[in-house]
Parts: structure tokens; sequence; C-alpha cells
């Protein structure tokens, strides 16, 4: 699996990324997004925000660069997402996956993921890791990108997300 940085690098230097650039000159990355699971290595999904249109392009890095344009940005007041910057990140993505993992064997070790949702996002910056349980259960951490604190725990039932 590839790095945030080696993704950033393969998207920057394609041709489907220089021909939103030439639209798109004033966007910028707003969110990193991947899936993976014990089988499976995923791909990085990255996000660019473009302020003048308020809508959200994105990019799935297969073997294929694969574009998705033009994302209604779901929010109960039209304001612009702001930009992730990741020179502020203190912790990789490897470090928050060793962080989750240990919290989720030291409190949670009856849960076995079956796949594990990744999202940094620039509410502080922020990493959301997310594990689907065999249990069929949530297990989401919320963690600070830059002290690599946790925020924020819980363990919820899927069936609780029918209500």
């Amino acid at each position: 699996m590839l790095s945030i940085q080696e993704s950033l690098n393969k998207l920057h230097s394609s041709k489907e990324f220089k021909d939103y650039e030439e639209q798109n000159n004033n966007s910028y990355l707003c969110a990193c997004f991947l899936i993976f699971g014990p089988e499976e290595q995923g791909t990085w999904q990255l996000d660019y925000y473009n302020k003048e249109k308020h809508e959200i392009t994105s990019f799935i890095l297969s073997e294929k660069i694969e574009v998705k344009t033009s994302e209604e940005i779901f929010q109960k007041e039209k304001k612009d997402v702001e930009e992730l910057d990741l020179k502020k990140l203190k912790i990789s993505f490897e470090k928050v996956l060793e962080i989750t993992e240990k919290l989720r064997k030291e409190k949670y070790k009856h849960e076995t993921p079956t796949k594990t949702i990744v999202i940094l996002q620039n509410a502080k910056p922020l990493w959301n890791i997310t594990y689907l349980t065999a249990s069929f259960k949530i297990l989401n951490v919320k963690i600070n990108a830059i002290t690599g604190e946790i925020i924020e725990e819980r363990l919820e039932s899927v069936m609780g997300f029918k209500r």
C-alpha cells in the first residue's frame, strides 16, 4: 500500500490530475480516505476542494486513476472546506494504526476487524479510524494528527445505526 505522500506524488504526476488542475487551479487537498481489510491493501482516495465551485473532486488511486467530480458537500450551512496541510502532521498513517491497534488489543481484544476505514481530515487535523468487526460492531477512534492524543473512542453495534 502506498503512503499518502507516495499517492500524492503519483497523482500529481498523472495526466488526470494535470487536466483537472488546468480547470481548477484554485483547488486544494481537503481529505484522504482509505478502506482495507486483512486480505486487501486498499488504495487511497484523495479529495480536492474547489472554493469557487464549492465542490469536491475525488481521485481514487488504483492501477488507473479514477476521477469522481462534483460531489455534493453535505453541510447544514454552506461554508468553505478547510485545506489539509500534510506538513502539519506529526503522526503518520503507520503510527496512527499502531495507536488504534494497541487500544483495540487492550480494551476491545474480542473485536476482530474485518474492514478498516481511515479518514484524514482537517478538523484539527484529525485521523478518524473505524474498524468494522466480525461481531457486527463498529469501533471508532479519533486521534489528533499532530499530538497523537486519542480524542474520542466508541464501540457501537452496527444495528445501532438503523436509528
